[in-house]
């Protein structure tokens, strides 16, 4: 049965109205509708981004949510796949429906049934001007040993423990994932996550949550010298 809400969702991304339709948006936050933590939900949504990425998908982050933004999930969009593909994968990462955009409509499709339902026009749900208040979040990144070969790192790190891990911390209106796949590819990168990211460091951060802008800004910067003052090198912008 497809839930009520779904029928109320909008949608937000950088350059959601330049994509090719048809194409699926799938997320795999809050399976069954189980509230989730946002790490965990983050763990997660990497997991889906791989299995997209993989599969020749082209996964590119929205939000999805409601319309005053107050709940939203951060999911991805998929090409070159069938709807039966779409509600498969949805099924495989515990989602009850997925949404499907084609021909300017969007329509939701149970993952369990032949059931689907007409949302709205496309043009109308989707913008990337609609931005929930709560829409930035820290990021930290598992940095290789070789990082203390730079000497930048190494002089703002004097006197840390070069045996303990070495960490990137950043903020991001995107996902974590999405960043940190911007930083490896070098879009908007820093050159030590290019060269020395060994991946996201969930555990370093999984106790917050999306913030204001201005509440990320405060806490990257108190983040990196909480993990700083614990003996760790840090580099943080």
């Amino acid at each position: 049965m497809i839930r009520p809400q779904y029928l109320q969702t909008w949608f937000s991304g950088q350059g959601l109205n330049l994509r090719p339709q048809p194409f699926a948006i799938i997320t795999a936050h809050n399976p069954h509708g189980e509230l989730r933590s946002w790490s965990q939900n983050g763990r997660a949504d990497e997991k889906l981004w791989i299995h997209l990425k993989e599969s020749g998908h082209d996964p590119q982050w929205v939000f999805a949510g409601s319309k005053d933004w107050s709940y939203f999930e951060e999911s991805w969009t998929a090409h070159n796949l069938s709807v039966a593909e779409a509600t498969d994968t949805g099924r495989a990462f515990k989602q009850d429906a997925i949404f499907w955009v084609q021909d300017g409509m969007v329509s939701v499709h149970d993952c369990e049934s032949p059931d689907r339902v007409e949302v709205a026009p496309w043009d109308e749900r989707c913008g990337s001007f609609w931005w929930p208040a709560r829409s930035s979040c820290l990021y930290v990144i598992h940095l290789d040993a070789a990082v203390w070969e730079k000497k930048s790192f190494a002089d703002a790190n004097s006197g840390c423990n070069q045996e303990k891990p070495c960490f990137y911390v950043g903020m991001t209106a995107l996902t974590p994932v999405e960043r940190h796949a911007r930083h490896k590819v070098g879009h908007q990168a820093s050159a030590l996550v290019k060269n020395f990211g060994l991946g996201i460091a969930w555990e370093q951060f999984d106790h917050l949550e999306r913030m204001s802008r201005e509440e990320a800004e405060r806490m990257e910067i108190q983040l990196a010298l909480d993990l700083r003052h614990a003996g760790h090198g840090v580099w943080q912008n």
